[in-house]
C-alpha cells in the first residue's frame, strides 16, 4: 500500500454524507456521494484479486434503472458471480473509515485476517453511461493504484457484459462485446430450435 499517496487521495474525495451500506445491488445512491466509496472499491478490488492468488476480479459502476443522478458499483467474483457475501462486511468498512489511518488499519487488518500474500492484483471495470461514471471511473482506478493492482478498462458495457468478461478472461476465453453476443445468439439459437 502506498502509504503517503493514500493519505493525499484520502484528502481528495469527499466522504458520503450519510453511513454507506453494500446490499444485493452493491453501493448505490447519489453519484455525488460515492467518489470516497469508489476509491475504497478499488482498494478493495486488490485486496480480493489477491486472496484469490491474482485471479481477475470485477468493478461494475452502474445504477441500473435507477434516476441519472444516482449510481453504484458492485464488485465481480473471478468466475462472474456476484461479490461473496463474507467481504460485503469488508467492503462496508473500508466506505465507513474516517481517517487515512483507520483506512490503513482496516486493509492491514483484512490483509492479515484473510492471510493475503499474493502480489499481483488484477480488476477489470466497467461503467453505464451516466454522468458521474467518468470521475467515479478514476476514483476507482486511484484506489487500484494505491493497492498495487493492474486493471483492465472495458470501457461503457452493461452489467451482464462485465460479469461475462470477468469470468471469461479468468477462464482463458476470449472476453469482448462481439463474444458476448455470439454467446446470446447461440444460446437463442438453441432455444428456438428446441422449442
Amino acid at each position: 500500500m502506498k502509504e503517503q499517496e493514500l493519505l493525499s487521495k484520502f484528502k481528495k474525495f469527499p466522504k458520503p454524507e450519510k453511513a454507506a451500506t453494500y446490499g444485493t445491488a452493491g453501493f448505490r445512491t447519489q453519484g455525488s456521494q460515492l467518489p470516497f466509496v469508489l476509491f475504497t472499491v478499488g482498494i478493495l478490488a486488490v485486496l480480493r484479486s489477491k486472496k484469490l492468488n491474482g485471479s481477475m476480479v470485477g468493478v461494475m459502476i452502474t445504477a441500473s434503472h435507477n434516476p441519472h443522478t444516482d449510481n453504484g458499483v458492485k464488485l465481480v467474483e473471478p468466475n462472474g458471480d456476484m461479490l461473496v457475501a463474507e467481504w460485503e462486511n469488508y467492503a462496508i468498512q473500508l466506505a465507513n473509515c474516517k481517517s487515512p489511518e483507520e483506512l490503513l488499519n482496516a486493509v492491514s487488518m483484512i490483509t492479515t485476517k484473510e492471510k493475503i500474500h499474493h502480489d499481483k492484483a488484477l480488476v477489470g471495470i466497467g461503467r453505464d453511461t451516466r454522468p458521474s461514471g467518468v470521475g467515479l471511473l478514476e476514483a476507482v482506478k486511484d484506489g487500484i493504484s494505491i493497492a498495487g493492482g493492474d486493471l483492465k478498462d472495458f470501457g461503457v458495457v452493461t452489467t451482464p457484459q462485465c460479469h461475462y468478461m470477468v469470468a471469461s478472461l479468468n477462464a482463458g476465453l476470449d472476453a469482448t462485446c462481439d463474444s458476448y453476443y455470439k454467446k446470446l445468439s447461440d444460446a437463442w439459437r438453441i432455444i428456438v430450435v428446441r422449442f
